[in-house]
């Protein structure tokens, strides 16, 4: 859309997955995950906040340290997961809850993405929940049969 993006990390640690998030990233019972939060930006003003959760087991400290700072999906790269598809649902949401910061939107309303990205094997690698602010981001859905 022609914006400059970049990303601002909020949060970074390491947690046990939560039942719902392992049963999304097919962990077992128990695993390790980084909880990612970063606002995303175009142009300076932010445009979502994002929520991922980064099973670590194939991640180094080092890696742990780079995902947030930029694209998480180059961080991916570098250990040979590539983004294949993703399964994604919309939802429209009101809360005063999700945002952070001086842009932090007053009205609270965002259109959540809320998907499971897999790689070329069809094994799930993240999970994330991007809210969108509501009337700083344009979606367009091309639907063909």
């Amino acid at each position: 859309m022609g914006f400059e993006p970049s990303m601002e990390r909020h949060k970074g640690e390491t947690r046990t997955a939560s039942e719902h998030e392992s049963i999304r990233l097919d962990l077992m019972p128990g695993e390790q995950v980084l909880d990612l939060q970063r606002a995303v930006y175009a142009d300076g003003k932010v445009v979502a906040y994002s929520y991922d959760v980064i099973p670590i087991k194939t991640l180094d400290a080092q890696m742990l340290e780079r995902m947030g700072q930029g694209s998480v999906f180059e961080v991916f790269e570098t250990i040979g997961i590539t983004p294949a598809r993703a399964l994604a649902e919309l939802h429209a949401v009101f809360s005063q809850e999700i945002a952070w910061g001086p842009q932090k939107p007053e009205q609270g309303l965002f259109l959540l993405l809320d998907q499971i990205h897999f790689d070329k094997d069809g094994k799930p690698f993240m999970y994330s929940k991007s809210y969108f602010v509501e009337g700083r981001f344009q979606f367009v859905i091309l639907r063909t049969r």
